[in-house]
């Protein structure tokens, strides 16, 4: 199923929060966190995305320290710095809390020693959020284990498995004719072999008419 969006908001680089809504029913949904987006600041003209500084070209150099996340950073799910487009995963741990974040004015004002004024006078862009919900999917392994089986089960009774496998139940039916055999006929109701390695029926059925028609 494709995601739900839930929300959508503008990051401006003035220092404001913005934040998810309240992440509810983290056993039946999982939650993700879009930030796309350039930022540009005069003072030094550098760009800057979510994630990296960029060259002059656009082009990512090294991650930076300008965003502030609440409560903590979350997991990089995966990044399209081409787009400048990055995804986050919120861990299940985060029930029923909202996830901020801001560009962080104060790591400007750390670097460049002016005042927050000015930072936020040099700072231009915006950067999109967007929180995606999704609903867990079950495994498929467990929901398909019965219909494998009963495949299996198929195969075996018309003769598709693999040469090396039909050889080996061969093998095995061999050994039980020779056990039972070697049993003597007040014993043998006492003789059983699971029923995934008899013969299907239409075998027992020949194997029935060869014995009548020996001597």
């Amino acid at each position: 199923m494709p995601d739900t969006e839930l929300s959508s908001s503008l990051l401006q680089p003035d220092g404001v929060r913005i934040a998810t809504p309240t992440l509810k029913e983290m056993t039946r949904f999982g939650y993700r966190i879009v930030l796309q987006g350039v930022f540009r600041c005069s003072y030094n003209g550098r760009l800057f995305d979510p994630l990296y500084l960029l060259d002059e070209n656009g082009k990512p150099e090294k991650r930076h320290p300008y965003l502030q996340w609440t409560p903590q950073p979350p997991m990089l799910e995966s990044e399209d710095p081409a787009r400048h487009r990055y995804v986050f995963r919120i861990p299940s741990e985060w029930e029923g809390k909202a996830v901020g974040v801001r560009v962080n004015v104060d790591k400007f004002v750390d670097e460049f020693l002016i005042p927050p004024s000015e930072v936020r006078a040099s700072l231009s862009g915006e950067v999109k959020m967007t929180v995606l919900q999704a609903p867990l999917v079950v495994p498929l392994l467990p929901r398909l284990a019965p219909v494998a089986a009963f495949v299996i089960r198929r195969r075996m009774m018309w003769g598709g498995l693999a040469h090396d496998l039909q050889q080996t139940l061969m093998n095995i039916q061999q050994k039980y004719r020779v056990a039972c055999a070697a049993v003597g006929k007040e014993h043998r109701r006492f003789v059983s072999v699971p029923r995934q390695n008899r013969r299907p029926a239409r075998w027992r059925v020949r194997a029935g008419a060869a014995h009548s028609k020996a001597p």
